[in-house]
């Protein structure tokens, strides 16, 4: 030990200069080769120093030193996506322990316990060995998994003997548990960061002696778990890679926990070791990249090169990175769940993310949340961190609307269930809800969907059902439990969906903040056809056909809303969808007000007239927003030689709903009707020419098998008759 001490004093100037460009990994996030390559060559002398001062491995501390310089050095060759050279390192570390006995004994222990006519059992002087070595060899072993070649061979990751990376991280994992087995909770082994950065960390907790008697973890065992972390991080991909989903994704989830425990006392470290010796010269370049920067996107994409950029240095929690896996994690469960119908796991995933994005403290006792609302954060966010705060309310707002669509399938199947009473009893899921990451959700959660009650540009239901005298919209409900059955189910009656309707549109109005139509244009779009297609589903569990026509006015708003601004010349193919959505809409809400009028013809009062009249205007407005669709398009000599067959189905169905119109148009007179039905006669001639125009030039077209070609060909042949006989002055059936 004092021939180490000798050692480390001598080299005291190239550890300094290792210590600097160690802080400047940890300070910026911008990968630099210059900094990975001047780390690489400080650690490479200092490993060609002590190998020459040592020229043979003969004591454990020797051992310890030597292998976390290697280790360090390994480290840098992954960052620069050469995992061989780090896997030839690290290899050596366990060959060069044959003069150490006792550690040759539980290196091979661990990695290899069949070979042990006992099964690998650990005797007291193992124990005690383990106390020193356990940092270097999880390190080790982590920096093997990440360094091996990827393989998705089932077969092969269930050969323990096979040095794959799910071997490597089973040795790893074997540590964690037997020094946690027998250490106490608050100490940790011995790390190179605490070696390095040994003047600073240790202003946290100190000895392991008072961070026993203050219950408080040294930086030693911070470390230990932190790597502990990248180990079951690491497994997921394995798991992934041998398409085992299931464990993958509760190593995913295992992980997400571990980082918000660990999350504080890492900042609290983190900021000492930051914020120390903050006058001392740094080199003039960029950090290299960090492991931090790596895990970026991988829950999202785990079959990508199965290289995971370790590095034990002291690395602040980022919400941002945490909210977008959580995210990412919840399409998983979102498939898996879909089966039963019960999508619990997905819902927490989605609403823990944006309560870590929004910087809610969700991990205090409930009754004290210092919770701040979301939209209104105290300090100015990063351009990153509002992306992606958007695209995570996105998710959670586009997984309410899903459950809305899959409620609508079920009544449209079985309209019975509109009518049934709802179950006042909760599940033992919703009482749980929180536990997969140890959070505490239930103030946020009734937030999200009660917020949009307040909201002062709310899209809110009771506006639309304020002034009926039989509103159906409940009094919210006071159990979180309740708002969590009804928000992780799909709904099958009006009571059940307009919680998840509420949540849905705070979401998206949170998301609108970010993607506005002036920076943002296609995802502004995008979220306000979702906005519409919420209203069209909430219709269906409506009863009340004023109240259908008011959703449906909503949507026409929000449409028109979104269309208004859009250019003509860049958008569209955007204008043409919200021009077909906007007269889809206004058609819709034309056949309700049909309905109605044919409810009180029969007594010729008043409100026939009315509704007669508000037909007509609607059928109207819808006839001019099909016309702008069609006007849209080339002249009609070009059409068939230049659209798609992407392009000439719209234009095709623009005509032919034109045509429907027409001829349901209210008539004042007889020769209104003639006039209305000659127009639709005109347009399914239209229809049909324009569809045989186009097969004749793509013969391979199918478009002339669809119903409305068909349907266009028969009005085509029974219409003229029709307007004959009118022409004529006979009286015709409606």
């Amino acid at each position: 030990m004092l021939q180490v001490q000798k050692f480390l004093e001598d080299h005291t100037q190239t550890l300094k200069e290792v210590r600097n460009l160690e802080f400047v990994r940890i300070q910026q996030a911008t990968p630099a080769v210059q900094i990975r390559l001047a780390t690489r060559r400080k650690y490479t002398e200092l490993l060609e120093a002590f190998e020459s001062s040592f020229p043979k491995i003969c004591t454990a501390m020797h051992f310890l030193y030597w292998g976390f310089i290697r280790a360090r050095i390994a480290n840098t060759y992954l960052e620069s996506s050469e995992p061989a050279k780090a896997y030839a390192l690290l290899k050596v570390i366990f060959s060069e322990t044959k003069d150490l006995v006792s550690v040759q004994l539980l290196a091979d222990k661990l990695q290899y316990p069949e070979r042990f006519s006992d099964g690998g059992q650990y005797s007291k002087s193992d124990l005690i060995l383990l106390d020193t070595f356990a940092g270097l060899f999880q390190t080790v072993f982590n920096l093997l998994a990440a360094s091996v070649a990827p393989s998705s061979d089932d077969s092969k990751l269930e050969r323990k003997t096979a040095e794959t990376s799910f071997h490597w991280l089973q040795c790893a994992k074997r540590v964690h548990e037997l020094y946690v087995e027998h250490n106490n909770r608050f100490v940790g082994p011995t790390f190179w960061e605490t070696i390095a950065f040994k003047d600073y960390v240790h202003q946290l907790g100190d000895t392991p002696e008072k961070a026993i008697r203050e219950t408080r973890q040294t930086p030693e065992r911070l470390l230990f778990e932190h790597g502990y972390t990248n180990t079951i991080f690491l497994l997921a991909q394995a798991y992934q890679l041998a398409n085992e989903p299931s464990h993958a994704a509760t190593c995913c989830q295992l992980t997400l926990s571990r980082q918000l425990t660990y999350a504080q006392p890492f900042k609290d470290l983190a900021h000492l070791v930051l914020s120390a010796d903050n006058n001392r010269t740094k080199p003039r370049a960029a950090s290299a990249r960090r492991y931090r920067d790596a895990n970026q996107a991988v829950f999202g994409n785990m079959r990508r090169r199965f290289a995971c950029y370790i590095s034990n240095a002291v690395q602040p929690f980022d919400p941002i990175d945490w909210a977008n896996n959580a995210a990412s994690l919840s399409n998983y469960y979102e498939s898996v769940e879909e089966s039963d119908g019960y999508y619990y796991s997905t819902l927490e995933c989605l609403v823990s993310a944006c309560a870590i994005i929004d910087g809610v403290d969700v991990r205090i006792p409930e009754g004290v949340s210092t919770a701040r609302p979301s939209g209104h954060p105290k300090k100015r966010l990063t351009e990153q961190h509002l992306r992606t705060r958007a695209n995570v309310y996105r998710a959670l707002g586009q997984f309410e609307l899903n459950l809305l669509q899959r409620g609508g399938e079920c009544i449209k199947e079985n309209p019975k269930l509109l009518n049934r009473k709802p179950d006042v009893a909760f599940s033992d899921q919703a009482k749980d809800f929180g536990s997969m990451f140890q959070l505490s959700l239930r103030s946020f959660l009734r937030q999200l969907v009660e917020s949009d009650l307040s909201e002062a540009c709310s899209s809110s239901l009771s506006a639309d059902t304020d002034n009926t005298e039989d509103s159906q919209s409940p009094a919210p409900p006071t159990s979180v439990e309740v708002y969590v059955d009804m928000l992780a189910t799909c709904p099958t009656t009006y009571e059940s969906a307009v919680p998840v309707f509420r949540m849905m549109s705070h979401c998206f109005n949170q998301a609108e903040q970010y993607y506005t139509i002036s920076e943002h244009c296609s995802d502004a779009v995008a979220l306000g056809q979702q906005r519409s297609k919420a209203y069209l589903l909430m219709s269906g569990f409506e009863s009340s056909e004023a109240r259908q026509c008011c959703m449906h006015k909503r949507r026409v708003d929000v449409l028109e809303t979104i269309l208004r601004p859009l250019s003509r010349k860049h958008y569209l193919m955007l204008c043409r969808q919200l021009m077909f959505e906007l007269a889809e809409a206004l058609t819709t809400m034309r056949d309700l007000k049909q309905r109605a009028y044919e409810q009180v013809r029969q007594a010729k009062t008043e409100s026939a007239l009315h509704y007669a009249r508000k037909a007509n205007s609607l059928a109207k407005r819808a006839l001019a927003f099909y016309q702008q669709l069609i006007n849209s398009y080339a002249r009609p000599n070009q059409l068939c030689r230049t659209l798609s067959e992407d392009e000439i189905r719209p234009l095709m169905l623009a005509h032919f709903y034109s045509a429907r119109l027409h001829s349901k148009l209210f008539p004042a007179t007889r020769e209104d009707r003639v006039q209305n039905l000659s127009k639709a006669l005109s347009q399914y001639n239209y229809v049909v020419s324009l569809v045989e125009a186009h097969l004749r030039h793509n013969p391979e077209s199918t478009i002339g098998q669809s119903e409305e070609v068909q349907i266009a060909r028969d009005m085509a042949h029974l219409l003229p008759p029709k307007i004959t006989r009118l022409h004529r002055g006979e009286r015709l059936a409606d």
